[in-house]
């Protein structure tokens, strides 16, 4: 039986390349691009491979997936990103991407099903990650990751935000990475059931002590 974790990520990225001259849906892209991947996933499975699915997850996508490989759920792990409770920041930072609601949707779903699942709040998109714990707790089975945003300056790019959007959506975020908030979130969270710190947090509270 291999011990090794296979991760199996669909790159939204990838509905630019594959079928754009005839899908003008992101959303069918997407789709499409998962029921082709069914094959891979398949096989990785029937190996005996651990598979890690990663994703900003569409409802359609994520039921599809939990009700075709049912039989195979012991060996899947979902990870669902949600990096924030608020849709208007959810909708600037992942313009397209599914809302809270919809992806908190899916983790019930997958958890409902008997499936093994995670949550990413990484990046966490607000100080309020205690707020996004509360609501995905009772829906996870493994662990929730939390991390902050390295490099901001180089990372965000601004071209296109207005002095508005700056003020209400950059400024917040770039000062929830000082040294202070992630402290403040550690403290809320560092005993709570499935919390996992990534390196960006774990980082600083090594160098405060």
């Amino acid at each position: 039986m291999p011990d090794h974790e296979t991760k199996f990520r669909v790159s939204s990225a990838l509905k630019t390349i594959i079928g754009k001259e005839l899908i003008t849906d992101d959303f069918i892209a997407v789709f499409e691009l998962v029921k082709n991947s069914f094959g891979v996933l398949r096989k990785l499975l029937d190996a005996g491979n651990d598979v890690l699915i990663v994703s900003k997850p569409h409802w359609q996508c994520i039921t599809l997936i939990c009700d075709r490989f049912k039989e195979h759920r012991d060996k899947i792990l979902f990870r669902f990103t949600i990096g924030s409770t608020d849709n208007d920041v959810l909708a600037f930072w992942e313009p397209g991407a599914p809302n809270f609601q919809k992806r908190l949707a899916c983790l019930q779903y997958a958890f409902q099903t008997g499936y093994k699942t995670s949550v990413s709040c990484e990046p966490y998109l607000d100080p309020y990650v205690v707020y996004t714990y509360t609501a995905c707790k009772p829906y996870i089975t493994d662990s929730f990751w939390v991390g902050k945003l390295r490099h901001f300056n180089c990372r965000v790019k601004l071209d296109d935000a207005t002095p508005e959007q700056i003020k209400k959506y950059v400024e917040p975020l770039k000062a929830a990475q000082n040294d202070d908030v992630v402290k403040s979130i550690h403290k809320l969270l560092y005993d709570k059931s499935f919390v996992m710190w990534k390196d960006s947090i774990r980082d600083v509270i090594q160098n405060a002590k």
